[in-house]
């Protein structure tokens, strides 16, 4: 990774600090909320990263991921879930589930947020289903000769704000993430997949 997408890439990462202690961008937090653009930037960094070589073979691209991304993460989920059973056990805690198939394979594909202590990893599997939608998504388009046009641009970002919006208005989950809960992963990648886009033409 080069200097420049390391500073953005700390810049990113101060700005989720930002926004989990309630604390706003005095001023352009009026304009923009920092919830709709710091874990976008994020995707906007993995976009610039994203190679065209990943879209020739889908398959070999999605176990590479699966490798860095999603095995990584179920044993790092394996270790909260146990921690966070034990502590329900003990009294110490009331909060998360305890370690189940449920809790563990499934809710961490839903909403990441069943064990509480690593909540923020939600953003990995997210991560990784958007970079395989997007690798798809530029293998049919370049058939095309779209993938790199502004009107796949301005699609994706159109059906981000469209989602955006009836999310906000509560069509596809509430704060408690239970109204149709298997439409939140859905949710998030198409809110990601313009950044991504936008990361990788940049």
């Amino acid at each position: 990774m080069n200097a420049q997408f390391r500073i953005l890439q700390a810049f990113a990462i101060i700005l989720v600090v930002l926004g989990h202690v309630n604390e706003p961008v005095r001023g352009f937090d009026k304009f923009f909320h920092i919830y709709s653009y710091h874990m976008a930037l994020f995707m906007f960094i993995s976009g610039y990263f994203f190679k065209e070589d990943n879209a020739i073979n889908i398959r070999q691209y999605s176990l590479k991921k699966i490798k860095h991304l999603v095995i990584p993460y179920f044993i790092y989920n394996l270790i909260y879930g146990i921690i966070n059973t034990s502590l329900k056990a003990k009294g110490i805690i009331t909060y998360g589930e305890d370690l189940n198939l449920k809790s563990f394979f499934i809710e961490s594909w839903i909403t990441g947020h069943q064990y509480i202590f690593n909540l923020a990893t939600w953003f990995v599997l997210t991560l990784f289903i958007t970079e395989i939608a997007y690798a798809g998504l530029y293998k049919s388009t370049r058939r095309y000769n779209v993938h790199n046009s502004k009107y796949l641009s301005v699609t994706l970002l159109l059906i981000g704000i469209i989602v955006m919006a009836l999310s906000k208005h509560g069509y596809f989950y509430n704060d408690t993430f239970t109204k149709a809960p298997i439409l939140l992963p859905v949710f998030r990648v198409l809110f990601f997949l313009p950044f991504f886009h936008i990361g990788f033409l940049y």
